[in-house]
């Protein structure tokens, strides 16, 4: 799934900007169910001299075009949130750190995209990334249950 679902392979990030990538829920090559949990994943590739106030904030993005131009809410019925990894600190930007966030697929538009943002800071020092969907969530404990 993470290969079908992945919008940033070692992006780098400079500034408020969308991911590299952008998914096609209608691309026949797209074979999981639209319904549904699932997870986002950041990744953090490479991480360093960073100065971010605010810290980083990912929003999985959803629209019915597959151009995102804007912020997530900016325009509310073109491009909606589905989940965000809000205002993670600088202090846990780690080289190799990952972060997951669970969501529901129902009441997708068709196109995906990852926002990320700056929190209104400039990005300061090097921040490299990847990011995906996939079918099980990221965790280090070994009591996490997986839904059936």
């Amino acid at each position: 799934m993470k290969d079908d679902f992945l919008f940033s392979d070692g992006q780098t990030i400079t500034t408020d900007e969308t991911s590299t990538n952008t998914n096609d829920l209608e691309d026949g090559t797209v074979s999981d169910q639209q319904v549904g949990p699932a997870w986002l994943v950041l990744q953090i590739e490479a991480a360093s001299g960073l100065s971010l106030t605010n810290g980083l904030s990912v929003t999985l993005m959803t629209s019915d075009s597959s151009t995102f131009t804007l912020a997530p809410g900016a325009t509310v019925g073109t491009e909606d949130a589905v989940i965000s990894l809000a205002n993670i600190p600088v202090a846990e930007l780690l080289d190799g750190a990952v972060f997951c966030a669970g969501f529901l697929k129902n009441d997708l538009k068709r196109y995906l995209a990852v926002w990320y943002s700056d929190e209104g800071d400039a990005v300061t020092g090097t921040l490299t990334v990847s990011a995906w969907i996939q079918d099980q969530p990221v965790t280090k404990l070994k009591t996490q249950k997986i839904p059936v």
